[in-house]
């Protein structure tokens, strides 16, 4: 019998997340992908308000859902950081919009 193993490739992003509008209350969901060998983990980070990037505890597959408690007033940006043993790439950053809940 033959077996074919695929040349060691870094990650390349084939989808890449987009900036998400949700009202106050609501989850938001940010999704990537990527291909490369060995299949490549996943890590979401979070900036807030400029700050430095954090990676997101347990948020570590191909897509991310936001808690509902974020707020109006600050900013939030999100990347994936998207790696194996061969390299990384890091995705685009993305923006979070929170809009308020609409009076009436």
């Amino acid at each position: 019998s033959l077996t074919v193993t695929p040349a060691p490739a870094a990650p390349t992003i084939t989808v890449q997340p987009v900036a998400k509008s949700i009202f106050f209350g609501q989850p938001a969901t940010f999704s990537v992908d990527a291909e490369g060998y060995p299949a490549p983990s996943y890590q979401w980070q979070i900036s807030i308000n400029g700050g430095d990037w954090e990676n997101i505890e347990e948020a570590t597959g191909k897509s991310y859902t936001t808690i509902t408690d974020v707020s109006p007033d600050i900013s939030y940006m999100y990347r994936c950081y998207i790696s194996n043993s061969v390299g990384n790439v890091t995705s685009n950053a993305v923006s979070l919009t929170i809009i308020s809940e609409p009076l009436g």
